[in-house]
């Protein structure tokens, strides 16, 4: 399953059937269904959901970004300030950083990783593949700015409070 490998989640199965580790117990129970949208359940906590709810799982269970690691991605990424990126709920796990997307209502619906080595932003797979950043932020403005990308994004972020302009990312 694409979001599993996006995520770096360890699985096992057949093309219908894969199995992991549930995120809510800890067993070795997770079944989930390799169609979209991914519906699973846990033999052992019985916990069901799709892979929206599996993702914002998963996001939560990462650690917040420690100020070492924010700073880390601003030295790399010219300015943007580390405050920036914990307001935005970027997170570090396993040497990647982990880029959420939500939606208007403040729901996880995306995450994207950026590979320090490569310097690429990998996309959220589908169903998750939702690239427009900022939604959850976004006012009654009758201007919003469009940024190209997370790192323009993240630039801008800070400033757009005190103008009354919305502002998403791409």
């Amino acid at each position: 399953m694409k979001l599993l490998q996006h995520l770096n989640v360890q699985f096992r199965g057949t093309d219908n059937n894969i199995k992991t580790e549930c995120l809510w117990c800890g067993s070795d129970s997770l079944s989930i269904d390799s169609e979209a949208p991914h519906q699973f359940s846990c033999f052992k906590c019985k916990e069901k959901g799709n892979a929206f709810s599996y993702l914002r799982k998963w996001y939560e269970s990462l650690p917040a970004l420690k100020k070492s690691e924010a700073t880390d991605l601003c030295d790399l990424k010219k300015g943007i300030v580390p405050l920036t990126l914990r307001q935005c709920g970027v997170r570090f796990f396993d040497g990647l950083y982990w880029l959420p997307v939500y939606n208007q209502k403040n729901h996880l619906i995306a995450i994207h990783k950026y590979v320090v080595d490569t310097n690429i932003v990998y996309g959220s797979p589908k169903p998750t593949a939702l690239t427009i950043v900022g939604m959850q932020n976004l006012t009654k403005s009758d201007t919003i700015w469009v940024s190209e990308g997370w790192w323009d994004y993240y630039t801008l972020f800070p400033k757009m409070g005190e103008t009354g302009i919305d502002l998403l990312g791409t």
